[in-house]
């Protein structure tokens, strides 16, 4: 198994993306930002299930104009971890 997160996590846009992200997931899930935990278990996440989880990450791609490599989205177990791989994506859509 490969890990989601990428090499270079030392991107500046990742603090907004992480924001960004946990507002949407908790407006997905009727829950506070504050109670996104960024290591905490997506899946596991009370509410969280697969068309959800979906409606995540297609809003992520568009919010940011890039498309998530679907192997390393299996990969994706945090937050964090879905944070990391669209920051990724965006630093390398600007390369």
């Amino acid at each position: 198994m490969t890990d989601a997160r990428p090499e270079n996590t030392e991107n500046t846009a990742l603090p907004e993306i992480t924001d960004l992200v946990r507002t949407r997931i908790g407006e997905i899930l009727d829950r506070l930002p504050e109670q996104i935990g960024m290591t905490d278990g997506v899946v596991e996440m009370p509410g969280m299930e697969s068309a959800k989880l979906v409606k995540v990450v297609v809003w992520c791609e568009r919010r940011w104009g890039v498309s998530l490599d679907e192997e390393a989205l299996f990969d994706v177990r945090t937050s964090e971890d879905l944070c990391l791989l669209i920051a990724d994506a965006v630093q390398g859509s600007a390369e």
